[in-house]
């Protein structure tokens, strides 16, 4: 049988690729954020500690869904969940070293910041995830 969008021209591929990446990116982000303010707000964590639970609880979910649905990768997990961890903490090592750098801001604004961190990390991960992680294999 064959795939729903095999006659569409490969600009559909690219655009749906795009819209699920977002879709799960954001819905990640989305998680991410409200993980972030519960446990600075209300769990008292430093705001780098923050950062790092959420992204521990994250990663494995939003890579399975990524990898299957999002780029369709056939690159077997013991290559690409190194790489997907890679890029991750790539993209949030910022994130932690500013938390460090400026808590009082996070603390004046959870929202806002956490925010922020999430559509910073996501503009930077779309890139990585497609050219490097999963790469489709030759």
């Amino acid at each position: 049988m064959r795939p729903i969008c095999a006659g569409l021209p490969p600009a559909f591929g690219h655009l749906r690729e795009i819209v699920l990446f977002l879709a799960v990116g954001g819905t990640s982000a989305a998680i991410y954020v409200v993980l972030g303010v519960f446990f600075t707000s209300l769990c008292g964590f430093r705001p780098s500690l923050a950062i790092a639970a959420s992204l521990v609880l994250l990663m494995p979910p939003t890579y399975l869904v990524q990898r299957s649905l999002t780029f369709r990768s056939d690159r077997n997990h013991a290559s690409a969940f190194p790489r997907y961890v890679a890029t991750q903490i790539l993209g949030n090592a910022l994130a932690v070293i500013g938390s460090e750098l400026f808590p009082a801001v996070i603390r004046g604004r959870p929202w806002l910041a956490f925010s922020a961190v999430a559509i910073g990390v996501a503009a930077t991960n779309y890139a990585l995830l497609k050219l490097w992680t999963f790469r489709r294999s030759r």
